[in-house]
């Protein structure tokens, strides 16, 4: 879930019966260190140059994990549909 997520209102929302608490679980994550990388200028297809930009990394940088955020379904459609050279 979500860092931010109020969980006890959340959980309240999904209760079946007001005398009956839907399920709440707890898992415990752990922190990993995050970079951040930002464009000079503004892109004209953000999608594009936010592949890319990750595509760059991959094959520049040692071993490890890329978190690409989109903003909705049809673009991570369109990024995992694409046929790109790795």
């Amino acid at each position: 879930m979500s860092a931010t997520l109020n969980a006890v209102k959340f959980q309240k929302y999904f209760s079946l019966r007001s005398d009956v608490s839907a399920p709440l679980s707890k898992v415990s994550g752990q922190t990993h260190p995050v970079e951040v990388f930002y464009t000079q200028e503004p892109e004209p297809d953000y999608v594009e140059a936010a592949i890319q930009a990750v595509l760059m990394n991959h094959r520049a940088e040692d071993e490890g994990d890329v978190l690409l955020l989109l903003t909705g379904e049809e673009e991570i459609e369109d990024a995992n549909s694409t046929n790109r050279v790795s």
